[in-house]
């Protein structure tokens, strides 16, 4: 087992030389100490309670902010610790997590760096969110006598095979953690398969859902109608985090589109917004003379009168869903495994998708089943489709009621996770808990 460890220290050090020029990046330049292990936090009380989060990016911080306010609750006083991956899901994560004792880039899976980060936080547990799994870090983490903690543990069908080539490593890792929180069956029996003890491995649901729910608010609706100038009336097709390839696709659909519904609006808002410049050539390219970016009708300095509308913003894709008839989950007609469709679905709106959708099968099956998403195998498909869900109000209101069933029943996954943990430390429960 040290032996499995020791050559991938090795590669990690190695990783660490070859890694050089990104840390030298602008977007990741300030945060190349505590991604060697110097974060900032030093001397910690050793009488409070300390849990340590971790994810990857923004597309796990929703569960990882449901989950620790259920565990806040569940262990009052509990200091919390964030880091996250990317430079945008710790600016997201701060502005979010202002009850956190600290939020920061995570160290580098060598061990110098974890172990400088563990003396630092002193934490009880570690907790990793999703597919987060980091030998080293568990490792040096369980010699410091420190819980360790998969939560919303997700193994996509993609990624599977990723982790198989390296079977004997992942299952020494997963030996160590203390309970796998899976959010369904079937992640649940990819970890099995993966070595994990069928006994520490638990279903609690996607405590993404939580968050999501919580955060749909309809008046939100009628102040971006507002702010668009879009009337409930008029049809609008948003195609959200889309990728390298796919806004010519949907471009040449909304052409045919606009053929039936001269008056509806195509929303962009592709998944990297450092691609702006390229997407505009794309529009002018296809024939569009006229779009505009979001930032100015945000900013009052212009009123949307195109009929394509690029969104140019971070953090605001998930309320501008609220305005859509139907809605196109972007990395689908690409192979890069498609985006999430919960956001859109939790709005009640009809969400559609190509067919690479690899890193969420399960989702995309419930909502399937559910008669929420519906894939589309081509462009002329899609077209047809947006078309089809355009003409139908009673079907799009059929979608609404569908939804609102679907998650009513997935309000508590966020608490079912928590508690895997606090059971775990119920030494540190008060006594009336």
């Amino acid at each position: 087992m040290n032996l499995l460890y020791n050559i991938y220290s090795l590669g990690g050090m190695g990783l660490l030389f070859a890694g050089t020029p990104l840390l030298l990046k602008s977007a990741y330049r300030e945060g190349i100490k505590e991604r060697l292990g110097l974060v900032p936090f030093n001397n910690q009380n050793q009488k409070t309670k300390r849990l340590w989060f971790h994810g990857a990016s923004l597309g796990e911080l929703n569960a990882l902010i449901s989950i620790s306010r259920e565990i806040q609750r569940l262990i009052p006083g509990v200091e919390i610790f964030v880091s996250i991956t990317t430079p945008h899901g710790k600016k997201r994560a701060m502005d979010v997590l202002r009850d956190a004792q600290g939020v920061f880039h995570p160290p580098l899976d060598i061990p110098f760096a974890v172990r400088s980060a563990l003396r630092r936080i002193c934490p009880h547990a570690i907790i990793f969110i999703e597919t987060e799994i980091w030998p080293v870090w568990v490792k040096e983490a369980k010699e410091l006598d420190a819980r360790v903690f998969l939560l919303n543990g997700r193994i996509s069908s993609r990624s599977i095979g990723r982790y198989m080539k390296v079977k004997p490593l992942i299952r020494d890792v997963l030996a160590r953690m203390d309970a796998m929180s899976m959010i369904s069956r079937d992640d649940a029996e990819r970890i099995i398969s993966l070595g994990a003890d069928p006994e520490k491995v638990l279903i609690n649901g996607n405590a993404k859902y939580d968050i999501y729910i919580s955060q749909v608010d309809y008046s939100l609706e009628r102040r971006l109608r507002e702010l668009l100038s879009i009337g409930p009336s008029t049809p609008v097709l948003i195609a959200g985090s889309t990728r390298k390839g796919e806004e010519e696709i949907l471009l040449d659909s909304f052409k045919r589109i606009k053929e039936e519904f001269p008056d509806s609006i195509l929303i962009i808002a592709p998944r990297h917004i450092n691609r702006i410049s390229e997407i505009k050539r794309i529009i002018r390219g296809k024939g569009f003379s006229s779009f505009q970016l979001f930032s100015d009708i945000k900013a009052r300095r212009a009123k949307r009168s195109a009929s394509i509308v690029l969104i140019d913003t971070f953090g605001d894709l998930f309320s501008i869903y609220s305005i859509s008839w139907v809605v196109f989950c972007g990395a689908s007609f690409v192979p890069l495994g498609g985006q999430n469709p919960i956001e859109p679905a939790v709005w009640g709106k009809p969400v559609l998708y190509g067919p690479s959708m690899d890193d969420f099968v399960d989702i995309k099956g419930q909502l399937e089943d559910a008669g929420i998403s519906f894939p589309v195998s081509d462009p002329h498909m899609l077209s047809s489709k947006v078309k089809e869900i355009f003409k139908d109000q009673i079907f799009r209101e059929k979608v609404r009621e569908r939804a609102e069933s679907f998650f009513s029943k997935y309000i508590t996954a966020g608490r079912r996770h928590a508690m895997v943990v606090a059971k775990h430390l119920e030494r540190f429960l008060p006594h009336s808990q």
